[in-house]
């Protein structure tokens, strides 16, 4: 009993002495985990857990070493003036770094021929685009033609559509609807659940087949992670964000169960896009909405638009959901499984909505818009590492995917009952299942 005593005594004492500090990331403002902080005398040492905190005792000087931040030295006095919180920069060169190479197999990026761009989760976060043709058009490779606020189509060196390949988790999103003219189907893709995105530009991209011409577009959506002991690991991600320029509101959550052998991670995103307000410095006055259409008593009527910048019928919303299962069945066989379903509701191409071909001050169209864009993708995946005579690394996935999309149009009738043969509204749809095994 004594002894007890005398020991939790000890463990007191070294807690009054010692401090929790915390270490995040100066920009992201992130927890860094595993970064190594001791004191300038050696008396005391720890390194950072997940939530980037660790318990170092009270000394003079604080030093902090971590293979991708710069080594900072901190006095005490000074971090109790912060809060007890150390802010690190990132060295902007990253030894070893890993990517997809062109031959669909993890190497390091110096070994890697082929003209590539990367964009890590850190830098997403960053950017915190709204959509994925948004996160896709931050950079300076990629650019994104848009006829309407819910679509972003990609073009690469000139080529587009069916002359450039969306790859997801390494399947291979273009099918036989992808048309020569531009397509929406990036929207599909949920940019809160994207972990890394790769751009592969030139030559090196046609390893992938004729459709990627122009270069590849790899998303790799985030994994679920397993727990690193026995024990079940829980971590997560939520995110609630406001935009004025079309009043956005958008949610996201992702949570992750991890045991030692089998983890699961569910993801979900809702976002519901009013009117797109325009900016009022730059662009072409053509894309101003100076009138717009509606229907009073069974007939097309023109309105005035009390506001030109305020881009009328833009809105739309979409969500996406996904959920992944890992499982390790051995040290050499792993098996991974993914369910992504995404939806958005009607969309009107805005382009086609202001347009007068004729200069008669009335416009072209009553109603153009899309109809509801549907993904779903079911993946299976099996890697078998092990050195045989056929192969010393084997990966099969199989993959099935369903899309439906329509487009719907009615020309703009001046003169008479909505429902005349002249005013007729067009519809096209297109559904597909789409199956493979590479």
């Amino acid at each position: 009993m004594r002894k007890l005593f005398f020991v939790l005594c000890a463990c007191l004492c070294h807690l009054a002495h010692s401090q929790l500090i915390k270490v995040i990331d100066e920009v992201t403002r992130q927890p860094i985990p595993g970064v190594v902080i001791y004191c300038n005398n050696n008396s005391s040492n720890g390194i950072t857990n997940a939530n980037g905190q660790v318990n170092i005792a009270s000394c003079d000087t604080i030093i902090t070493q971590h293979i991708n931040y710069k080594q900072k030295r901190v006095l005490m006095a000074r971090l109790k003036e912060k809060n007890y919180t150390i802010e690190l920069t990132e060295i902007k060169i990253s030894l070893n770094e890993i990517t997809v190479s062109a031959n669909r197999w993890e190497e390091k990026k110096s070994e890697n021929p082929v003209r590539m761009e990367k964009m890590k989760k850190k830098e997403i976060d960053f950017q915190n685009p709204q959509t994925s043709a948004d996160l896709l058009g931050a950079g300076t490779n990629v650019y994104i033609q848009k006829s309407q606020q819910a679509g972003g189509s990609p073009m690469l060196r000139g080529f587009a559509t069916n002359r450039v390949m969306l790859v997801i988790d390494g399947v291979r999103m273009n099918n036989a609807i992808f048309r020569s003219g531009n397509v929406q189907n990036v929207i599909s893709l949920d940019a809160n659940a994207i972990g890394e995105a790769e751009i592969l530009f030139g030559p090196g991209a046609v390893m992938y087949g004729s459709d990627a011409i122009g270069g590849v577009m790899d998303f790799h959506t985030l994994s679920a992670k397993l727990s690193d002991t026995a024990k079940l690991k829980v971590s997560g991600n939520a995110m609630a964000r406001f935009s004025t320029a079309n009043k956005e509101n958008t949610g996201h959550i992702d949570l992750n169960f991890g045991l030692k052998r089998v983890a699961f991670l569910t993801s979900y995103s809702y976002s519901q896009y009013d009117d797109l307000y325009a900016g009022s410095n730059g662009g072409d006055s053509i894309y101003l909405r100076h009138f717009y259409q509606e229907v009073k008593s069974n007939k097309d009527t023109q309105v005035v638009n009390i506001d030109p910048s305020l881009q009328v019928n833009s809105k739309y919303k979409q969500f996406n959901f996904m959920q992944k299962i890992a499982y390790t069945a051995s040290e050499k066989l792993k098996i991974d499984y993914a369910f992504h379903y995404s939806k958005s509701s009607a969309a009107p191409r805005y382009d086609r909505l202001i347009t007068d071909a004729n200069n008669d001050g009335t416009l072209d169209f009553s109603e153009w818009y899309y109809g509801p864009q549907i993904w779903h993708m079911q993946r299976l995946a099996f890697h078998h590492a092990g050195n045989t005579r056929a192969y010393s690394n084997l990966r099969v996935i199989a993959t099935y995917q369903h899309f439906e999309e329509s487009r719907h149009d009615r020309r703009f009738n001046s003169t008479g009952n909505v429902n005349s043969s002249s005013a007729r509204l067009r519809h096209q749809y297109e559904k597909l299942d789409a199956y493979s095994v590479n």
